[in-house]
């Protein structure tokens, strides 16, 4: 096998993490849309589906990769795997925990805003507070909890339980894993089951108070994991000409991407339709760059690429509190709502989440487990 796809990291990987945060940064900006020809915001740039996906499945290959890089996995049980999920993410768990209580004014705030009394807005506060410490408000499918204190955690909270399942995942792909075939058949079948809980989920949320099953919580996004866990196989399996995933196919499959993020929200296709399509050009992207053959993977192996993918989950976690008081602030003092101000809130929230990332890491790189370690 090519050492470019059984190396220890997959850089290229880390420097798309990069640009995918920026997408999903950028659409929590939604200030933007009540701008003057907000539209253009809403049209062109509110669009984080595929980024979103991206980290999914390729927290799913970066466990696959690891394990195939003899990673030791603990003997099945309930508390190991509880185990497991803690020891992913506890680097990052510590700013998580701060930013809790630095959403929480905010919070009751807007529950109180809401119209609950102070009593019934802390009680309701406090309840989600609860669930965001243990990272389980997304088990909960309801969009009001999943999004707790810190709306960006349910994020973590869905990642940490799918970490849960990963042992068990990971040793019932060992029986697949040197099929090509087989592997193949597994990945169609997990794509149909997307498609099917797609519509199964969809019917819930609209006849019930579980509004939050297809987009934040595990129960979806576990065959988003092993997808990627899937693809990891494949790419290992992979007997084509390694040749001809090179700056072309690169670039074709970015430009893919560029333009579907951009068009997306314009296309009048059927919704279902451009979830496929989501989640397909995110599989692209990632067998294509697994193979690191191009110029643009070389671009995205750099120093400045790797630094910066290795902080994206800081960023994310970071940024949403910072554009919730940013925003506040810019409303108290009523500006004009125009493009000119808002791209000034934008800059600053941005740069302030840089800052934020730096002071915290300071001379230490960390990463969670969407690299390649």
């Amino acid at each position: 096998m090519n050492s470019s796809v059984s190396k220890k990291r997959i850089n290229s990987f880390t420097g798309l993490r990069f640009y995918m945060m920026i997408i999903i940064m950028l659409s929590h900006m939604e200030f933007l849309s009540l701008l003057h020809n907000g539209y253009v915001y809403s049209r062109f740039f509110h669009n984080a589906y595929v980024a979103v996906n991206f980290f999914f499945i390729l927290s799913g290959f970066g466990l696959a990769y690891s394990y195939k890089c003899n990673e030791h996995l603990p003997q099945i049980t309930l508390r190991n795997s509880i185990s497991y999920g803690i020891k992913r993410v506890k680097k990052i768990y510590p700013v998580y925990f701060i930013l809790l209580f630095v959403c929480l004014p905010y919070c009751l705030y807007l529950s109180i805003s809401d119209g609950n009394t102070i009593i019934v807005a802390f009680c309701k506060t406090i309840f989600k507070l609860i669930l965001d410490i243990f990272l389980v408000q997304s088990s909960t499918g309801i969009l009001q909890l999943s999004t707790g204190i810190n709306s960006v955690g349910w994020f973590l909270s869905t990642l940490f339980l799918l970490y849960i399942c990963c042992p068990l995942l990971l040793k019932l792909n060992e029986k697949i894993k040197n099929s090509l075939k087989a592997v193949s058949l597994f990945w169609g079948i997990n794509l149909a089951l997307i498609i099917i809980f797609y519509y199964i989920f969809e019917a819930i949320e609209s006849r019930t108070f579980f509004d939050s099953l297809s987009y934040t919580s595990p129960y979806l996004r576990i065959f988003y994991l092993i997808s990627g866990i899937l693809l990891c196989d494949m790419v290992k399996l992979s007997k084509r000409n390694l040749n001809a995933f090179n700056t072309f196919s690169e670039t074709v499959i970015v430009l893919l991407n560029i333009l579907w993020f951009v068009f997306r929200n314009s296309i009048t296709i059927d919704i279902h339709i451009k979830y496929i399509v989501d989640f397909l050009l995110c599989v692209l992207l990632i067998y294509i760059f697994a193979f690191e053959r191009g110029y643009i993977s070389k671009a995205l192996s750099n120093s400045f690429h790797v630094k910066a993918g290795n902080n994206t989950m800081y960023w994310f976690l970071i940024h949403y509190p910072i554009r919730l008081y940013v925003h506040a602030i810019f409303s108290f003092f009523s500006p004009a709502a125009t493009w000119y101000i808002g791209i000034i809130e934008v800059t600053i929230i941005f740069v302030l989440t840089f800052l934020v990332t730096n002071i915290i890491t300071g001379k230490k790189h960390y990463s969670t487990d969407t690299s390649m370690k």
